[in-house]
Formats: C-alpha cells, structure tokens, sequence
C-alpha cells in the first residue's frame, strides 16, 4: 500500500529554494524511524535535496527527464503514474516522500498520510494541499512537541482513508458455492458428453449469463439445434442449475468463516455493504435470505443488472454508481483471480480471500489463487473474512 510522509508548515508550505525552510533534528529521526527498510518513491529534486541515498531503503526517482538517471542503488523511472498504480495495491508498505506533484499524483492512491506539522507560516513555492476531511480522517494526533534548536514547535498527525462501502462478491467469498458449482458444471460434461476441462472452469468464475454463452460457444462450437428446441447451453445452464440446487439441499448452504463477524464490525462503524456477484440478481438475493444474510446488505447487483462479468469491471461500477462512492473509498473482497482483476479495471483496492475448497477440491486456481501476480494486485491476501476485518480495522477509517 502506498502512504504519504512529509512535513508542512501550517500554511502548507513543504519546501523552498531546493530544501525545508527548518531543520527539526527529532523529526528527521522520526521519519527513518518509520521509513526504514521500506520503498521510497520521489521526485529528482526530493532526491536531490537529500544528503544521498539514505542507508536501508529502496529508492525510486522519478523524473520527467530523458537522459537523468539517479546514482548506483536506485532505481529511475519516468512514468510516476504506472509506478503508482503498480504499488497502490501492493502488500509491501510504501512511502511517497516528495515533492509536491508527486505527492498530488500518489494522494489518490494512497492509504493514509504521516504529517509532521510544523506551528508556524514559512516562505516558499513548494505547498502540499489542506487534507479534504471527505476523503481522509484525521485519526491520530500527538501532543504538541517543540525542538530546542530552533524554538519551534510541532505536531505529529496521521490522516487515513475512510472506507464508505465494502463490496462482497458472493460464491466462494460468502459461502461455500463455487465449489458445487464447478463440480456441477463437471457433471454436466459428463451427463452431455462435453469435456469440461480446468482451463474451462477458470474462464467462467465471475461470468454472468451473456459473458458464459460467449464462453461456453468459443468452447464447444456453435448451436446448429432447430429455433423451437432449447440450446446446448441453456441445456447445460439448465441442468446445472438443478444440479447445484440438489447439492445444497443435500448439503446445506455452507457460510464462510467470519462472514456475520465482519458484517457487524462493518454496520456498526456504519460502513455500507453490498454484494457485487455474477450470479443473477434474484438468485443471489434467495441465498442470501437462505443464509440469513439479507438484512446485513444495504444492495445486491447480479449479474444480469451488468452487461459483462468478470473480469471485466462493469459489475462493481454499477456498485459504485448505486452509492455514488468514488473507487477510492470502497474496497471489494473476492476470492477469485477474475474478481481481483475486475476490482482492479474499476480502480477499487480489493482484498483477495482465495476460496481453498475450490483450489484443493478442483485445483483450477492452483497456479493462479495466491500467485506472485495476485499478490502484487492484491491489497491483501487473506486466510479468512476475520483476517480481513483485522486488516480494515487497522488500515480504514470508518466512511
């Protein structure tokens, strides 16, 4: 996750003539203190006003300059932007430290600012905007510090998101379903003399009807039947669908570890809930009252309110636009690589919980569930919705 450090005087000065108009010695030990052996990510002249490269951190210079390249032991890029997007969701803790368009361009991305406010107006051309109390919380504050030195005085102040709405998907996130239903589906190959291979399955986790017809007609071909007899694929989707529907009867409707828990930490901070799923609208809504889930969600969007499935982001932008919540305020929980990229096309952090009944029972996400890629995509990778509901509580704000 990518965090913002700098320090600012009240007026929101942050750096004139090349440098900080102050010197406050505790300050700069507190800034090691939290950055060491982490990513830093700055501009050419952030870097240039260091002492050199700092001991015991990785540093990433950009710079807009085609022939600039920053000395041994750093790294140079110039496209800030992709730098961003590449780390946003990244598990490492990352810091922005500078300059002032680097730190207005990584703001969007960023989890939460460290503040150091300095009590006084200074002099410069170098200012870091006022925190918009919309999108951040000011969570912790020290007591006012002074240094000997200089006679000025200080404050430490950290600004974290607020989190307005958490988005479920539901099969294998919520409940014990994709692993019936990929059994299903292979059942179905089997009661239809289709080969439905892994390659398949994984095509289809998160599809909503239209994006499955697609798939499933690239997989076996088109359907030569006569107009008055149902397709192979609504045959299939037929008997699947009864196929699933015996499974739970028999087995019940299995919830995921956590789920109730993290359902009430969310109400009660008054975070808003909704289920992003690629099952159709009605359908999910009758699971959800089955599992006594209902009443815990203030909207479900299927599949069928969507023109695309997943990957594709369509499902969770209807989300967004249901709460006119901007993407950096939400976060998706998903079990799926599917979901995680759809997440990421729609520009919503997304913690990935891998549904391991389905890796172990059917290994189609074997080489996919918690892959490097995934990893690198993922804000978090989860062993459960518990492990989940610790990690908001320590990286969110209430919305």
């Amino acid at each position: 996750m990518l965090f913002i450090i700098l320090a600012a005087a009240q007026n929101g000065v942050i750096g004139k003539d090349g440098g900080m108009p102050w010197h406050i010695p505790a300050d700069l030990r507190h800034f090691k203190k939290l950055t060491i052996g982490k990513t830093l990510i700055m501009g050419r002249k952030t870097f240039e006003s260091l002492p050199g490269v700092l001991p015991g951190r990785r540093h990433i210079i950009a710079t807009r300059g085609a022939h600039w390249n920053g000395p041994p032991g750093t790294e140079t890029v110039r496209d800030l932007q992709a730098v961003l997007e590449k780390h946003a969701d990244s598990a490492e803790k990352i810091f922005v430290i500078g300059g002032a368009d680097v730190c207005a361009q990584a703001l969007p991305y960023c989890a939460a600012v460290y503040l150091t406010v300095i009590h006084q107006d200074f002099d410069g051309g170098v200012r870091f905007p006022a925190m918009d109390g919309d999108v951040f919380e000011l969570t912790g504050r020290s007591e006012t510090l002074a240094d000997p030195g200089s006679g000025l005085t200080y404050e430490y102040q950290t600004w974290k998101r607020r989190l307005r709405l958490v988005i479920f998907d539901m099969d294998g996130l919520m409940f014990d379903t994709e692993r019936p239903s990929i059994e299903s589906w292979k059942e179905v190959g089997m009661q239809m003399g289709l080969t439905i291979t892994d390659r398949f399955l994984q095509s289809i986790v998160g599809s909503n009807h239209a994006t499955l017809q697609k798939l499933f007609a690239e997989e076996f071909g088109p359907d030569n039947r006569p107009d008055d007899c149902p397709s192979k694929f609504e045959s299939a989707v037929a008997l699947k669908k009864a196929i699933v529907a015996r499974k739970l009867d028999e087995e019940g409707l299995i919830v995921k570890e956590g789920l109730f828990a993290l359902l009430t930490f969310l109400k009660k901070r008054g975070i808003q809930r909704a289920v992003g799923t690629a099952t159709a609208t009605g359908a999910a809504e009758k699971l959800l009252q089955r599992a006594g889930a209902a009443s815990w969600m203030n909207a479900v969007i299927g599949g069928d309110q969507a023109e695309r499935g997943k990957p594709f982001p369509d499902i969770f932008q209807k989300v967004l636009a249901r709460f006119s919540c901007p993407p950096e305020n939400a976060l998706v929980l998903e079990d799926s690589p599917n979901g995680l990229l759809a997440a990421a096309a729609a520009g919503i952090p997304c913690a990935l919980v891998p549904d391991t009944n389905v890796s172990t029972s059917a290994s189609i996400f074997a080489d996919t569930s918690v892959s490097a890629d995934a990893r690198q995509k993922a804000a978090l990778v989860a062993q459960d919705l518990r492990e989940v509901m610790e990690w908001i509580r320590k990286n969110f704000t209430k919305g």
